[in-house]
């Protein structure tokens, strides 16, 4: 079956996460599993708990492993289905024993449960190569919810976007993420979402690097692009790290990266999506 990129319901970018349990780790290839990754001066912006529930925030899924606070992020790319970085969903060759998601603002270091919409995880699904290898070429991933008590879906309550692949990319596109940092490693006590946006440094058929600032936490978190044109949103890739490649530190982090969505990604995550009844978005 042929795919295009395209998508359904809502066209924008989400991401999520507040405590990344994999500090300074590196993948079986040897690059940096590090997800720290301020280039330079802060640039990022908070977005007010108030706005969390608006779209495209609203897309924005809190992944846990103790259904309190979040270790990573995860975007809904259907009405049930939230893209996001392999190793948050196996990292070091064994599970990372999520618990569930959340779309939920922060209260402290915790997640507010009160207002939370949780979601149990139905399956999930990574490269063969993130599997048996954890290639760092290959740090991306999908996770099936299951429906809420009322049968509704996430993506169904709190929308969804789009995501793709082009050949067309330009350095000079502006893209965008957005995410939770783990206050307790920025000494800050402002666990907010974050949103940012810089253009690419570099493109290859793998990989996007860019500099838009990150921290931990952030891991998962989409790198999409606006179209002024068309007013859409598309992710293009997912934020997995900082890169080393003027051979900068973690504490000196020059560009980020990201797993670039290409044509056989695309496939291979619609695919997964297809698996599950009345889910599908690609054509």
């Amino acid at each position: 079956m042929s795919r295009f990129t395209l998508f359904l319901g809502a066209s924008l970018l989400l991401t999520v996460l507040a405590k990344d349990l994999n500090q300074n780790l590196r993948s079986n290839d040897g690059m940096p599993r590090s997800r720290r990754g301020i280039v330079g001066t802060d640039t990022r912006s908070t977005v007010s708990a108030s706005n969390v529930f608006t779209y495209p925030y609203s897309t924005s899924m809190c992944i846990s492993n103790d259904n309190s606070t979040c270790f990573c992020s995860g975007t809904l790319i259907s009405k049930g289905h939230i893209l996001t970085a392999g190793h948050c969903i196996q990292d070091n060759f064994g599970s990372t024993n999520i618990t569930g998601v959340f779309n939920a603002p922060y209260s402290g270091t915790y997640i507010d449960v009160g207002v939370a919409a949780y979601y149990a995880v139905e399956t999930t699904h990574l490269p063969n190569k993130w599997k048996t290898d954890e290639l760092s070429t290959h740090d991306y991933g999908l996770i099936l919810l299951k429906p809420d008590a009322d049968g509704d879906h996430a993506g169904e309550l709190h929308g969804y976007m789009s995501f793709g692949h082009s050949s067309a990319i330009q350095l000079s596109w502006t893209f965008n993420t957005l995410g939770y940092s783990a206050p307790d490693l920025q000494n800050r006590n402002d666990p907010w979402m974050y949103y940012a946006y810089n253009t690419l440094y570099a493109k290859s058929n793998k990989w996007l690097n860019h500099s838009i600032d990150t921290y931990e936490g952030m891991s998962g978190g989409p790198l999409y692009y606006y179209d002024a044109t068309t007013l859409t949103r598309t992710i293009y890739g997912v934020h997995t790290g900082w890169s080393e490649l003027s051979g900068d530190t973690e504490d000196d982090t020059t560009y980020n990266q990201g797993v670039r969505i290409s044509s056989y990604r695309f496939g291979q995550i619609c695919d997964w999506i297809d698996e599950a009844p009345n889910m599908s978005v690609c054509t």
